[in-house]
């Protein structure tokens, strides 16, 4: 029981170093102009070493987002 209230601990203290280490990196991304007025930047982070191409999903994304390029294409 103790281990795993430990384990809760060192799990959550994890987590937060993360979010934080992320957002510290996305504070120092430039941004461009946005495409529309009402563009929102989204930042996707690859924790692995290696290059990924994979799909990602935005749970939390209203039916009418689109989501677009820097250059203000669309992305399916």
């Amino acid at each position: 029981v103790e281990a795993n209230q430990t384990w809760s601990q060192v799990k959550q203290t994890g987590q937060q170093i993360l979010h934080h280490a992320q957002q510290a990196i996305a504070h120092h991304i430039q941004q461009p102009s946005p495409p529309h007025p009402q563009a929102r930047p989204l930042v996707v982070f690859n924790a692995l070493n290696w290059v990924r191409s994979e799909v990602v999903a935005l749970p939390n994304l209203a039916a009418h987002w689109q989501v677009m390029t820097l250059e203000g294409q669309p992305v399916e």
